[in-house]
This record gives structure tokens, C-alpha cells and sequence, in this order.
């Protein structure tokens, strides 16, 4: 009777495979959402200069174009804004704990005054700092989470954008591009890592449940049933070794049909124990069963060979009536 584990194994890699996918199209998407609503948002503030430098609040018509922005784009995010931040609600109503997005104006003036100060050494310029208008930019931050049907919000991740310098030079950064970016590598290598180990599983489950059933047409382990085994190994391909237990028996070639006891010191092709319903003496009433282990490596283009797995089976009961059945 071959077992069900392999089954119950690839359903679970499978399961696990369809999470990190839902996970990382839940995070590429709420990313997007957000660097939209982000950009969006940056445009409007610059476009209605709406923020008072003397008290830090946004006009009532930027807020308006805010708050329908946020319901237009369908983003319910909110997160916690950092000291200094004023946040606003998917109302525009002010709060600092479950805020849609938190927005900063930052002086731009000194920096400003520096850099012309050093571009006129040479050319004798007359910088008065009175002179200059009230410079600023304004920092955004709104938030995103990784969120997975049943499982919900698991973690929560902020985005940043800068307006440009109102009455000065453009400097928006590109951070945004390049987390989506890292996410789509990061998928991709994700999907690389799933075919590898559902491929080679696959093959690895198919030389299990054919070499079990060599052994049981030929009532266990024999010179004819190992040779065959080995034959059907080799024509397949496969060429993975790995560690046996070591009260389990080793096979470190398939061109002949020997075995031995295992040395932790050494890898096999593939390892072969036995067990007796009662007692392992010949007799008519008595069953001898053998368990089978291969083996199949996760490897990914580019990393090579990662790891190592084992993949398990055990024959159906086989009547015991011959003293070389028994591994020696």
C-alpha cells in the first residue's frame, strides 16, 4: 500500500505557493494604489499652492480635491503619522492615529539662500535674505498593507513623495518605481522557485511509486528487482544523491545491484529499510514491508542547488518467504 504523503505534500506546497502569490499581487497592487494616490495628491498641492506656511492646514478646496481623490481611487489605507505630520481621514477631518495621509511643510528658504550664496561668490552678488519670497516644500506620507483574503492586514508600509519647491526647482523622488520594481523581481523569482520544486517533485513522486511497484511484483529486494530499479533510475535521469539513516540500507551506484549499510560519511541514490508485522522469520503468516527513499533537489537558474529534499514510500505487505527478502 503506497502512501498518500506525496499527494498531501505537493497540496501543501501548492497551498503555500498560491499564498505567496496572493501575497505579493495584494502588495504589488496596494503599492500601486497608493504611489498613484500619492502623485495625485502632490499634483493638486501644487497646483493650489493649499497649505498656509503660518498654521500648516490645508485649505477647504484642497482638502475637497484630496478627499475625492482618496474615494475615487478607492484607497481605505491608514496608518499612524510620525511627529511633526498633520494627518488627515478619507473626510479630511484632522487626526494623527488613523490617517489616510500625513503631510509636513518644510522651509525651503535656508537651503535656498546657501546654494545662492556659493553659485554668486565669484560673480559679487547681493543676496538679502528679506528679499526672498517664503519657500517651501511639503513631504507626503500614506500607507499600504500586505493584505490576504482570511489572513487580512498582516503588515503596514508607508510611501513618501515631496512637491516640488513652490516658486523654486522640481524634486519629486522615484522610491516608488523602484519598490514596485523589487516586487515584480521578487514575484518573479518566487514563481522560478515554485515551477523548480513542483517540476522536479513531480518526477521525483513518479520514480518513488514505479520503483515500490517494482519491488512488489518481485517480492522485495533482490538482485533482479534492485537492477531493474537502477535501469529505470538511470533512463529517467536521475542523478540526485543524498544522506541515509543509519539503520537504512544505501544504493551508491545504479550500475550494479549492490547496497550497503549506511555511512553518514557517504550520499546514495536512494535508501531502503525494512519491518515485519510480527516477527521477521519465515513463515507463511509473516509480512515484510520495505520503505523507499529518494531524493530531488530545489534548484533555481542562476542560484544552482539550493537544498536537498527527501521523498518517502512503503511497499504493500509481501509474504516472507525467502532469508535474502532481508537487507544484510
Amino acid at each position: 500500500m503506497k502512501e498518500a504523503m506525496g499527494g498531501i505534500s505537493i497540496f501543501q506546497i501548492v497551498i503555500v505557493f498560491i499564498l505567496l502569490f496572493t501575497a505579493i499581487m495584494s502588495l504589488t497592487i496596494n503599492h500601486t494604489k497608493a504611489f498613484g494616490v500619492k502623485d495625485e495628491i502632490i499634483n493638486i498641492l501644487e497646483s493650489e499652492s493649499g497649505i498656509s506656511v503660518k498654521n500648516g492646514k490645508l485649505s477647504d478646496n484642497t482638502i475637497t480635491r484630496i478627499v475625492k481623490t482618496l474615494k475615487t481611487g478607492g484607497y481605505r489605507t491608514t496608518g499612524s503619522c510620525p511627529d511633526g505630520y498633520t494627518g488627515y481621514d478619507r473626510n479630511g477631518d484632522e487626526t494623527s492615529k488613523n490617517a489616510s495621509f500625513c503631510i509636513k511643510a518644510v522651509s525651503a528658504n535656508a537651503s535656498f539662500l546657501n546654494d545662492l550664496k556659493e553659485k554668486c561668490k565669484n560673480n559679487k552678488c547681493i543676496v538679502t535674505p528679506g528679499n526672498n519670497p517664503t519657500m517651501v516644500y511639503f513631504d507626503i506620507k500614506l500607507f499600504y498593507q500586505l493584505d490576504i483574503p482570511i489572513i487580512r492586514n498582516i503588515f503596514n508600509f508607508t510611501i513618501n513623495g515631496s512637491t516640488k519647491i513652490l516658486f523654486g526647482w522640481f524634486m519629486r523622488e522615484s522610491t516608488g518605481a523602484t519598490i514596485t520594481m523589487k516586487m515584480a523581481l521578487a514575484f518573479t523569482i518566487l514563481f522560478a522557485a515554485f515551477l523548480a520544486i513542483a517540476i522536479t517533485y513531480n518526477k521525483a513522486f513518479k520514480l518513488k511509486n514505479e520503483s515500490l511497484t517494482i519491488l512488489e511484483k518481485y517480492e522485495g529486494v533482490s538482485e533482479k528487482s534492485l537492477s531493474i530499479i537502477n535501469n529505470y533510475l538511470k533512463n529517467n535521469g536521475y542523478n540526485t544523491k543524498g544522506k541515509c539513516k543509519s539503520e537504512e540500507y544505501g544504493v551508491d551506484s545504479l550500475d550494479n545491484s549492490s547496497y550497503e549499510l549506511a555511512d553518514k560519511n557517504k550520499s546514495y541514490y536512494y535508501c531502503i529499510s525494512y519491518y515485519c508485522n510480527t516477527t521477521c522469520s519465515l513463515n507463511k503468516n509473516n509480512k515484510i514491508y520495505y520503505k523507499y527513499k529518494l531524493f530531488f533537489k530545489f534548484n533555481l537558474p542562476f542560484f544552482g542547488d539550493l537544498t536537498t529534499f527527501n521523498i518517502n514510500g512503503e511497499t504493500k505487505p509481501i509474504r516472507l518467504f525467502n532469508e535474502n527478502q532481508k537487507l544484510k
